[in-house]
């Protein structure tokens, strides 16, 4: 009969078995350096992993009927028997100490929520807790009813000059308007389109002489105010005319955008009364620069600017000449024009230069 007996890392372990009267190590032949089989009665057992090589039965006292301890060089094995069957329940043993708190379990799963219980008392007013973060912003309302009307506020500091905007598109092209006045009709050869009042349109076509043209007093220290009356004034304030010239400016057609001169006259040295005037035989939509000069550039006269209509222009001017020249009237226009107009030069003293 075989059995198998585990003494694996045994000090004093336990033979499984029945046990017996009778052990004998290693049966199958003589004793060896290592104890591997024992028999006790007619059952060998496989010692696993012990050995030895002196076997002694029931070392602690003298062979009884049954061997239930061994001892294999100085390790004591227990033999044990097979489990019996349950045995009845024994009495209830007295109540052991309290042992230690166990650790704390895992968390349980969530209870189902209770009935709801009556409200108690209302409680004692607590103390005012600290202020909270700000909580996030919330969605915009409803716009909310038209308020009343305030009362106008006080009219605020006029703000800085803004940036010059941008030029803005060409509009469309407007209407026709109606027909303008335009200049009447009617006059002849030679006469102007002169203002009757300072009523629009007041006009009238008149054959302009010397009378007609309006002369500066200002530095000239006489009295009259136009050229004819000027030329009187001179002639009979001065008590000899030591030379004079009169040059009659035949019609001359000027060219527009362009400088012509119209008439010369070549004087000496001396104190001179230079008077020029032209007329304009036509109407002159742009502008025109009527101008007195001499030759030598000691002067550059200009009366001035005229705008759009006919007419006509005055220049006097007593001027001291140190050296002979020749003087001239020129006239620019802007459009083509027909002119006329005379200059005369008087001398009326020797030069003070």
């Amino acid at each position: 009969m075989q059995g198998s007996i585990d003494f694996t890392g045994l000090l004093s372990g336990d033979i499984i078995g029945e046990g017996g009267t009778t052990v004998i190590a290693n049966p199958s032949g003589s004793a060896t350096d290592t104890l591997n089989k024992v028999q006790i009665d007619e059952t060998i057992y496989s010692v696993e992993g012990g050995g030895g090589t002196e076997v002694i039965a029931n070392p602690s006292g003298t062979p009884t009927e049954n061997i239930n301890t061994i001892e294999i060089s100085d390790v004591i094995y227990q033999i044990v028997g097979e489990e019996g069957p349950e045995g009845p329940q024994g009495p209830q043993g007295p109540k052991g100490d309290t042992g230690e708190t166990g650790a704390t379990g895992p968390q349980g799963p969530q209870g189902e929520t209770g009935a709801t219980g009556e409200t108690g008392p209302q409680g004692p007013q607590g103390p005012q807790g600290p202020q909270g973060p700000k909580g996030d912003t919330g969605e915009t309302g409803a716009t909310g009813p038209q308020g009343p009307q305030g009362e106008t506020g006080a009219t605020g500091e006029t703000g800085p000059q803004g940036p010059q905007g941008e030029t803005g598109a060409t509009g469309p092209q407007g209407p026709q308007g109606p027909a303008g006045e335009g200049v009447p009709t009617g006059g002849s050869d030679g006469q102007v389109l002169v203002k009757d009042s300072a009523t629009d349109y007041d006009t009238s076509w008149t054959t302009l002489d010397a009378s007609d043209i309006p002369y500066d007093n200002t530095t000239s220290g006489m009295t009259a105010t136009d050229v004819q009356d000027a030329v009187t004034e001179l002639k009979s304030n001065l008590t000899e005319f030591q030379e004079s010239y009169i040059r009659k400016i035949d019609t001359k057609s000027v060219s527009a955008n362009s400088v012509t001169k119209l008439v010369e006259i070549n004087i000496t040295s001396g104190i001179w009364l230079l008077t020029s005037y032209i007329v304009l035989r036509n109407s002159v939509s742009g502008t025109y620069n009527h101008y007195l000069r001499d030759t030598n550039s000691l002067y550059n006269l200009t009366v001035r600017n005229e705008g759009t209509g006919g007419g006509g222009s005055s220049l006097s001017q007593i001027i001291d000449f140190p050296q002979a020249t020749t003087v001239y009237v020129s006239v620019y226009v802007s459009t083509a024009v027909n002119v006329t107009g005379q200059i005369s030069a008087i001398r009326i003293g020797d030069s003070l230069t």
